[in-house]
């Protein structure tokens, strides 16, 4: 049974830095990093006090483990120091009493952080080594305080896509028992460079910040890809066995190599999968060795003038992605979580970008991704954009009939702005509750007017459970409005079948909607229009959003 727990106090005037040198004892390892930043958060999020507990063997199982693996890797010299797990509140608690009347939303985050102590023998000299590190953490989405309100609100322009719900609680000490908590957020992991390295750490954020009853832990990993603590010394995993172990829990892993395919752009690819809210990791080069991070979300600058000034000032060319604008180039940060430094982290887009050849340039650039699909999935997004502009284009004559009677489809075709697309694979149930299926507060569009069930029902009910949404917009709509004008569904292709893999289900414009039929005619681009529907839809409507109801696609 642990300790009884500590009411500790951390409001403005408490000193985090102080608080730190009492929970780690390796003060000046690079790896207090991540501590700190996780006492900035909890400052900026308006933590006002925290409870500590004492764990003792016995009273958590993964730290129980951990020992254990340690134990294995130095021939039995290996201890704990200390193990504390520290739980944050925004309501200032003092003892059992008030502890019992904090609520999900009182609850910022938890940490579990390990001291440990080993002996490390090398050119016949044994050294003792102290090592302090997060095990594990659950962080809230992080929220800043409203300029206008005493209610703390979620930070413009950030977009978390991938996260999970977590079950929580904190111990409040003997006849009392444990109080439990729900909380939103991510999971987050520190390496300890013995029994695991950042591929480690970056591996159990992506699974664990899955909406799925799957949970790993190091000694997990350790065991899948077959590492031996005993004899191997090199705990960093072959791509292949990261692959192999995500496959073989069940996963759909998709993978870029940028270094073997360098004329893609990483952004663009990671982009497509954040927005789809597939959990993601990112490798890149450093002046020794890869370094593997975690993404959960991104930020976009809506001032940004790189997006058209490219399309204008560039050479059209006849590769499609000259001539309109990814809604990946909008985003200025990628959120992610970094072992070394902390969770909720921005890393900007252009900070790993290189033009020059990986064989003469190695360091400091995107090397691979890894994100975990649904399904199987072949076709990368700009694949998907890319048809959607052909079908775009290829149809203006075919629209000019109705587009005069609907200013946003005029809009659309005027030609003096470029398009932008934003593309994610989202499933049917999603894009349906997007529309406002049977719910009572629906989004209208610009002119108020909403989707009706059946109308809903009738564009749908064909969709394969899986498919790809590329949203059509302009850059005054998309960055300022957040609001598109048009849709395209694509269908998502898991196999060889070119008729699969370049399928167009529907295109929904202002006013109307086309059910398209493939390789029938020549009418739209190896397309002909199967059907016609009204959508009562004739402005432009908000961009899809990831639900809180369905919280994951993996859900």
């Amino acid at each position: 049974m642990p300790k009884e727990p500590e009411f500790i106090q951390c409001s403005q005037g408490k000193s985090f830095f102080k608080i730190i040198e009492d929970l780690w004892v390796d003060i000046k390892s690079p790896s207090v990093r991540s501590i700190h930043r996780l006492c900035s958060l909890m400052r900026k999020m308006g933590a006002t006090s925290f409870i500590k507990e004492k764990l003792l063997p016995g009273d958590d199982a993964e730290t129980d483990q951990e020992l254990q693996s340690l134990k294995l890797k130095f021939g039995g010299h290996a201890s704990f120091i200390s193990v504390y797990k520290i739980t944050f509140f925004k309501r200032p608690t003092y003892n059992y009493q008030q502890a019992i009347e904090l609520n999900n939303e009182d609850f910022l985050s938890y940490a579990v952080i390990i001291n440990a102590n080993w002996q490390e023998i090398g050119n016949n000299v044994q050294k003792t080594v102290n090592c302090s590190y997060i095990l594990r953490s659950v962080v809230a989405l992080p929220t800043i305080k409203c300029p206008v309100c005493e209610h703390r609100i979620a930070k413009p322009n950030a977009y978390y896509h991938v996260y999970s719900e977590y079950y929580c609680c904190v111990y409040l000490g003997r006849s009392k028992g444990f109080k439990f908590f729900t909380v939103t957020g991510t999971f987050f992991s520190q390496q300890n460079g013995s029994t695991s390295v950042c591929a480690h750490a970056a591996l159990k954020s992506m699974v664990n910040n899955m909406n799925s009853n799957t949970f790993i832990t190091t000694a997990y990993i350790n065991n899948m890809i077959g590492f031996n603590l005993e004899i191997d010394k090199e705990l960093w995993p072959e791509f292949k066995d990261i692959e192999n172990l995500l496959r073989n829990m069940g996963f759909f892993p998709i993978v870029y190599n940028f270094f073997d395919s360098p004329n893609q752009n990483y952004a663009d690819h990671l982009h497509h999968m954040v927005e789809s809210s597939f959990p993601s990791l990112l490798l890149f080069t450093t002046h020794k060795v890869l370094h593997v991070v975690s993404v959960n979300g991104h930020t976009i600058n809506p001032d940004i003038w790189r997006p058209e000034a490219e399309v204008a000032y560039g050479e059209r060319g006849d590769d499609p992605e000259d001539n309109y604008c990814s809604a990946t180039r909008w985003v200025d940060n990628f959120i992610i979580h970094d072992d070394n430094f902390g969770m909720y982290l921005t890393l900007p887009v252009d900070s790993l970008s290189r033009i020059t050849i990986p064989k003469k340039d190695r360091n400091f650039r995107a090397f691979s991704i890894v994100g975990l699909a649904p399904r199987m999935v072949l076709e990368p997004g700009n694949e998907i954009e890319a048809r959607t502009y052909n079908l775009l284009k290829s149809m203006h004559q075919l629209l000019l009939p109705i587009s005069n009677q609907h200013y946003w489809l005029k809009e659309l075709y005027n030609g003096t702005s470029p398009w932008v697309f934003r593309t994610a694979l989202i499933t049917k149930d999603r894009y349906r509750v997007h529309l406002g299926y049977r719910q009572t507060n629906r989004h209208p569009d610009s002119y108020g007017n909403i989707f009706s069930d059946s109308t809903i029902e009738t564009l749908t009910d064909d969709f394969d459970n899986y498919l790809w949404l590329c949203e059509v917009s302009v850059p005054d709509l998309y960055a300022t409005n957040k609001a598109k004008i048009a849709d395209f569904i694509h269908s998502c292709a898991d196999n060889d079948d070119e008729k699969k893999r370049n399928n167009c289900k529907l295109i929904r414009l202002p006013g109307i909607a086309l059910f398209l039929e493939p390789y029938l005619s020549q009418k739209i681009n190896s397309y002909q229009i199967s059907a016609l529907a009204g959508t009562g839809i004739t402005g432009h409507y908000p961009l899809f959003k990831v639900s809180r109801e369905l919280n994951s696609l993996h859900g």
